[in-house]
């Protein structure tokens, strides 16, 4: 992918553990509102590999008393087969809106490959689904409802950027996406950038100032109150990508980092 096709391009990791259908739905939303291509970087993490190579990793079948491979077929197994379904309907939903989509293949933690990727493409991280969640197959995939994004969470960077992500959550809220939304800055923010987040009868909450060290950017992740947390990369980039990995592994938010600039 060259850089003019990357600028307009949403990445969004998929790997063992599939993305719930509302992500996809979500994603899939927000990549036609800002008129955006689709990236599904299907991801295998060579940690889970090699303990299914462990010679410990064995069951014993109770039919007839034999040692078998646990690990090594059972994971492989759920990664093709979730990552395929997964697949299917992120081609169903994005067939239907008419976005243009593709699919590439890593070996890693969804985290790390996504940042490897090259382009600083935008990266869209699905929430980690729960034990007793439905399954991902589904005859039919509702359309996004209003207030799909029932908080959205802005978290605008202390350098350039604040701009875009201004752009963004606009275009959500205007589109009726969204149920209310708080804007956290590291300082004040003038009322002439906040102007096109005012709509009437929207909630809108201002937080100045907030911290964005690392200790408090793991916190509001691992903890995030939102439906959808927007924070710029260049927010996370002191973050080592094996603790971020960790804090996105246990966030209950959607988060999209945003690295493209406005154009």
């Amino acid at each position: 992918m060259n850089d003019s096709a990357a600028q307009g391009t949403l990445l969004v990791p998929i790997d063992v553990q599939g993305v719930s259908p509302a992500a996809l739905e979500t994603l899939v939303t927000i990549a036609r509102l800002l008129d955006r291509k689709l990236l599904g970087l299907v991801t295998e993490d060579a940690r889970l590999r090699s303990a299914a190579a462990l010679p410990f990793a064995t069951e014993i079948a109770l039919s007839d008393a034999r040692e078998r491979s646990l690990l090594d077929a059972r994971v492989l197994e759920r990664h093709h087969r979730m990552s395929a379904e997964t697949r299917r309907l992120l081609n169903e939903l994005a067939r239907r809106e008419r976005i243009a989509l593709q699919f590439e293949d890593m070996i890693g933690p969804r985290w790390a490959c996504a940042i490897a990727r090259d382009g600083h493409l935008d990266i869209f991280v699905p929430a980690r689904q729960r034990r007793h969640a439905p399954p991902l197959q589904t005859a039919f995939i509702p359309r996004a409802q209003p207030c799909a994004i029932q908080r959205l969470g802005v978290l605008l960077p202390a350098s350039d950027g604040a701009a875009q992500m201004l752009s963004i959550a606009s275009a959500l809220i205007n589109a009726g996406l969204v149920g209310s939304t708080d804007v956290l800055a590291t300082r004040s923010v003038s009322a002439a950038a906040l102007s096109a987040l005012r709509i009437p009868g929207h909630p809108l909450r201002v937080h100045s100032p907030v911290s964005t060290d690392e200790n408090a950017l793991l916190q509001l992740i691992r903890q995030c109150p939102y439906t959808l947390l927007l924070v710029h990369a260049d927010s996370l980039r002191p973050i080592a990508p094996e603790i971020l990995e960790l804090a996105l592994e246990h966030s209950a938010a959607q988060v999209m980092v945003i690295h493209q600039p406005a154009s």
